[in-house]
């Protein structure tokens, strides 16, 4: 991950953005056969993948020359992460892709994000 952020930096890139680790515990299709889509799903969470928590820790803990965006904090915990929106679509078809929709549902949240707010001025 370093020699990137040197080598970005080396050809002048300003900002640099790493999203880290986005690998969940079940997939799409798994929390679909186990819980099926009903009402309720949404209130539904799996754990959190121990491997991606270690991970973007490391990361988040860096003395930073970029910017983390820790896509997973907009749907999970540091114990669990929520699978469907409130409108009752998957946010995941596999254990790391959004799905459309997912992506969208994650998508308006970091809009709202401080740091996402500074790159608008």
């Amino acid at each position: 991950m370093f020699s990137t952020i040197e080598f970005l930096q080396k050809k002048s890139v300003k900002q640099i953005f790493i999203t880290g680790v986005q690998k969940h515990s079940m997939n799409g299709v798994k929390f679909i056969a186990k819980y099926g889509l009903d009402k309720n799903a949404h209130a539904i969470k799996t754990p959190m993948y121990k491997f991606t928590l270690e991970i973007n820790n490391k990361i988040e803990n860096i003395k930073k020359d970029f910017i983390f965006v820790n896509l997973l904090a907009s749907i999970c915990n540091k114990k669990e992460c929520e699978r469907v929106t409130g409108g009752g679509d998957i946010i995941t078809y596999d254990i790391m892709h959004l799905t459309p929709i997912g992506a969208k549902y994650i998508g308006s949240q970091v809009l709202n994000k401080a740091w996402f707010m500074q790159l608008t001025k």
